[in-house]
């Protein structure tokens, strides 16, 4: 099990996970502020950025439940 655990962490911690990680996140959080600032004021079912984040996941991951979508 021990030998299991320590070679997932040495996978984790490669320079090219740890990048693509931080990549990917970024990207959700610039497509967020993106959607957040052309559909605050005037999309209803946005109230915050957190409704941005859920959106922006829930688009890229393409669940895309609809409760919220752009006008």
């Amino acid at each position: 099990m021990w030998t299991y655990l320590k070679a997932l962490l040495q996978g984790l911690t490669r320079p090219a996970i740890i990048f693509l990680t931080f990549f990917a996140n970024t990207l959700v959080l610039v497509f967020a502020y993106l959607f957040y600032l052309l559909e605050f004021g005037t999309n209803p079912t946005l109230t915050s950025f957190l409704d941005a984040i859920y959106f922006t996941v829930s688009t890229m991951t393409t669940v895309g439940f609809g409760d919220i979508h752009p006008m």
